[in-house]
């Protein structure tokens, strides 16, 4: 089974489950976590979470800050071959771990963020044109 989390600092993760469940409904398999905005200790959660965490599981772990204390904490869990992390995440990289059907690899993982990358960009130097319709919105 595939098990994406999404932890972050802040009430950021909650912002991504809102978003998530908005564009796509609502997923089993994805969780959040908002460190340090209450009194959940970080430590056991990512204790528990990684111990549910089966062999035949696989598990996309989305922080958002490289070298962040949440990020550092899911370092240790490396060693283990089907567990990923990966820092930075965006709305795009999101939805696609989400709704992407195939195994996951390091060679689609690393597909996936590429492809999120493209769309961080400065919209002022683009070169299209583009017209917002009734349609574009929900």
């Amino acid at each position: 089974m595939r098990k994406i989390l999404i932890a972050t600092h802040g009430h950021l993760a909650k912002g991504f489950e809102s978003a998530v469940n908005l564009i796509c409904g609502e997923h089993l398999g994805v969780s959040y976590f908002n460190a340090f905005v209450d009194d959940t200790n970080i430590d056991d959660f990512i204790n528990n979470y990684m111990n549910d965490i089966g062999d035949n599981d696989v598990a996309v772990i989305c922080t958002d800050i490289l070298g962040g204390s949440v990020n550092q904490k899911f370092l240790p869990y490396l060693n283990r071959e089907n567990i990923y992390l990966i820092s930075g995440i965006n709305l795009p990289l999101i939805l696609e771990l989400v709704l992407y059907s195939e195994d996951i690899n390091v060679a689609t993982l690393n597909a996936l963020i590429e492809q999120s990358k493209e769309v961080l960009l400065l919209v002022n130097e683009c070169t299209f044109q583009y017209e917002s319709t009734e349609e574009d919105f929900f």
